[in-house]
């Protein structure tokens, strides 16, 4: 019934009368399943270990060959209701009423982090500083250990995230080829989310329903989300071809490294010396 719910758009009377239960019964079922599908969230959207920031480095490196990415980081917006309380705090840029999803993936579209209820009308980056990945990235310098994230021009360039040049109409040849290779491997946290919300439509837009719930429906559809691509993957992992000895990426980026304080003119400086 939980699966339905989540992956339909129907009300609670439809979703009742189609499973024969009484609303108050399917209410007590969606409960207890979101926490169980929520417990498993330590084990499903995990940050990758030294061993798998190197694997996820490689499968990213193969579509535009930057080295040192371990993740493609945005937010999304889930339509809501108009909540009862502090209603303006949630109309987004867009207009409408909703609360964000933030996110990292890996090459796999598989999210490794995600944070989760931020009201509508804050800004991508506000969002980010709020978050436990940011408080962490901060205090401890082997968070990353070199590797970084990429992000669009919503966030500010970190030396663990690294953003396109903005278009103010006089960048050069050479960057806007690196925003190019940058969109071209960033994508995949756009195609997470578009996979997200088309096999869980309730992310379309929520209707009577509390903000905490909705935060709950939305971690427990990543929770299945991860399930759903980490079987595919599991599936298809012979056809891709990455080397965990390939020296250039494996000296280049481990926890020993120095930290680059300006990653995006590191790589640039790589790209077209």
């Amino acid at each position: 019934m939980t699966l339905w719910y989540l992956a339909t758009t129907e009300t609670f009377r439809q979703i009742a009368d189609r499973f024969d239960l009484a609303r108050s019964s399917s209410h007590k079922l969606l409960d207890k399943t979101l926490d169980f599908l929520i417990s498993l969230a330590r084990n499903y959207i995990k940050w990758p270990s030294d061993e798998e920031k190197l694997t996820i480095s490689q499968g990213f490196s193969i579509n535009q060959n930057i080295h040192g990415i371990i993740g493609a980081i945005d937010g999304s917006h889930i339509r809501i209701r108009k909540p009862e309380e502090n209603e303006q705090d949630y109309v987004n840029r867009k207009g409408y009423h909703s609360v964000i999803i933030q996110a990292v993936v890996n090459y796999n579209k598989i999210f490794t982090d995600v944070y989760i209820g931020e009201a509508g009308s804050v800004h991508d980056a506000r969002v980010l500083r709020k978050s436990s990945l940011y408080e962490k990235a901060i205090e401890d310098p082997k968070f990353f250990g070199g590797y970084f994230l990429l992000g669009d021009s919503a966030y500010k360039n970190l030396s663990w995230l690294v953003c396109p040049f903005k278009d103010n109409g006089h960048l050069t040849a050479n960057q806007k080829l690196f925003n190019f290779r940058h969109s071209s491997t960033r994508i995949q946290i756009e195609h997470a989310f578009g996979l997200l919300k088309t096999q869980f439509r309730r992310l379309l837009s929520f209707n009577n329903l509390r903000i905490d719930i909705i935060v709950r429906c939305i971690m427990a559809a990543c929770v299945l989300h991860n399930i759903c691509m980490t079987m595919i993957n599991n599936d298809s992992d012979d056809d891709l071809d990455i080397d965990l000895d390939c020296e250039n990426d494996n000296e280049e980026y481990n926890y020993d490294n120095i930290v680059v304080e300006d990653r995006r003119a590191h790589i640039f400086n790589q790209m077209f010396a």
